[in-house]
């Protein structure tokens, strides 16, 4: 497919390659349009009236979107260690390192004069990004395939020692439609996002990271104290039903592995 754009276009909106316009225009979408995008948006896509046909750059980018998302999947794959046949990927790090580099790349992009490497600027930039990561971890588990009832287990690590947590199951909420202008059904909240964000949105915590671990998915807060870890599991027909039964008869659930279906990494869909 030939080039949607004219070079002179791309250029002028601080673009080097025209093939990347259709994913910066999905991009500046999902972003909001905040002030810096959106003034890229309007120099490059303001002469542009025909709404059908920026439709269709708009559909091309969230392609090149995907492929690019595909891409980095296979790269943190190959990163990322597999001992004894356990894969463990990692889908979010508050704490993850964001090169100067990019910081530059993100104020060319955006028409803004980048400050120095170690400057408030820079530091500010890098946690918004942070937040800006689990955003997007959090709107893309909106529509993760895991929306059966999910179990939380695990341990608080703190001053006196760890102490194992109460197993606590979490259900899907607000099924329906997910778009007033289609037939697309699901739930508002799946079962799987709403243990997650239970799980890092604790009091206290001050950094967490998401992990896939072999067929459940583990979340590490980390808080002055020690560090929480909760595991995140589906629970089976019969682990349902015997939960169900443990919470009319007023008991603590102790859950076993029959309790549990494994939970494959490609029904996450991230």
């Amino acid at each position: 497919m030939g080039t949607l754009f004219p070079t002179s276009v791309a250029s002028s909106a601080g673009i080097r390659d025209p093939e990347e316009i259709p994913m910066k225009l999905c991009l500046y979408a999902k972003s909001g349009f905040d002030s810096g995008s959106e003034k890229i948006f309007c120099k490059t896509f303001g002469q542009f009236k025909n709404i059908s046909y920026l439709c269709s750059v708009f559909k091309r980018g969230q392609r090149q979107l995907k492929q690019v998302k595909q891409t980095k999947l296979q790269q943190v794959m190959e990163n990322n260690k597999v001992n004894n046949e356990k894969k463990v990927v990692v889908l979010y790090d508050s704490r993850e390192d964001f090169p100067y580099e990019d910081y530059v790349e993100f104020c060319e992009m955006n028409d803004i004069e980048p400050a120095g490497e170690n400057s408030q600027d820079y530091w500010d930039w890098v946690s918004q990004t942070r937040s800006d990561y689990y955003d997007d971890l959090m709107s893309n588990l909106s529509w993760t395939k895991i929306d059966s009832p999910v179990m939380i287990t695990g341990s608080l690590g703190l001053w006196d020692g760890k102490h194992e947590i109460h197993p606590v199951v979490m259900k899907s909420e607000g099924y329906g439609r997910k778009f007033s202008t289609c037939d697309y059904t699901g739930y508002d909240i799946p079962s799987l996002k709403a243990a997650i964000k239970k799980c890092c949105e604790g009091r206290d915590t001050l950094d967490v990271e998401v992990k896939f671990e072999e067929d459940r998915i583990v979340v590490y807060a980390h808080h002055h104290d020690g560090c929480n870890v909760f595991d995140i599991r589906r629970l089976s027909e019969k682990g349902l039903k015997l939960t169900d039964e443990a919470v009319e008869n007023g008991e603590v659930c102790c859950p076993e592995e029959d309790w549990f279906t494994p939970i494959n990494f490609d029904e996450i869909d991230f």
